[in-house]
């Protein structure tokens, strides 16, 4: 009880102090707005919500980014990318394995476009159709931020030059592999992975202007999960106060004890 007494009384002052505990949070998940199963986004670049999407195919198609309706009852081209996928090692209804729950939906995630099949007319594809090549999709900050996450579909335990680099405001990149986010063990056809968001902090950078998704074959990515803005850095005189309002709650607590 003391212990919840003197954490949640520190939460009161560090806000009345106004200082930051965490940064404001945007989840991109690109459904709504009239967005539907076939929907170019990128050609080879476009934005949504603010976010600049760049798409560049390695497997010989377009430099297209195509939204994929992943709660089709089936899909004569990628089942894969289903739910309910296709495939002899898949269950209806459920992803095959990653360290999502295997109900998890996701409604429309995107994708690099393999055709141009009837994509020019309406900005809609008429044969959505993941790109078996690979790619890469570069992922746009108008502003630098603070840390970025995602979720990813149907990356094969194969593909380990495939990942996340990670490009700093101040110059320099990180790359983190798929295997190294997510492990052997969750990847493969019609696999749902989590990859929760790494910071500035995380990668020793100054801000993230710019996340690169490489496929190395087939894939699929959603739910990005944004921090734009940074914590704030209380003034020192502020610092010095709250310091010293938290250790007068710590000399509390011990007094308390006894």
């Amino acid at each position: 009880m003391l212990r919840s007494y003197v954490f949640s009384t520190a939460l009161a002052l560090a806000a009345a102090l106004g200082f930051g505990l965490e940064a404001d949070a945007l989840t991109l998940d690109f459904d709504g707005g009239g967005n539907q199963h076939g929907t170019q986004i990128a050609n080879p670049s476009g934005a949504v919500s603010g976010v600049t999407f760049t798409i560049n195919n390695n497997g010989g198609g377009p430099d297209r980014g195509v939204l994929f309706d992943t709660e089709q009852q089936s899909d004569p081209n990628d089942g894969d990318l289903l739910r309910f996928g296709t495939g002899p090692d898949n269950n209806p209804g459920a992803w095959a394995g990653g360290n999502l729950p295997t109900d998890t939906v996701f409604n429309l995630a995107l994708m690099i476009q393999e055709n141009s099949t009837g994509c020019d007319a309406d900005g809609i594809c008429n044969d959505p159709d993941d790109e078996g090549g690979g790619g890469t999709i570069d992922i746009i900050f108008a502003v630098p931020v603070f840390s970025f996450g995602l979720d990813m579909l149907d990356v094969d335990a194969g593909e380990s030059s495939g990942g996340l680099t990670f490009h700093d405001s101040a110059g320099g990149s990180t790359m983190f592999s798929w295997t190294m986010l997510v492990g052997a063990a969750d990847l493969g056809n019609n696999t749902a992975n989590e990859i929760s968001p790494i910071s500035i902090q995380d990668l020793g950078f100054t801000g993230i202007e710019k996340v690169t998704v490489t496929f190395i074959a087939s894939g699929a990515i959603d739910n990005l999960e944004i921090e734009q803005e940074f914590p704030p850095v209380p003034e020192p005189a502020t610092a010095v106060l709250l310091g010293a309002a938290l250790a007068g709650l710590a000399v509390f607590g011990r007094r308390r004890t006894h």
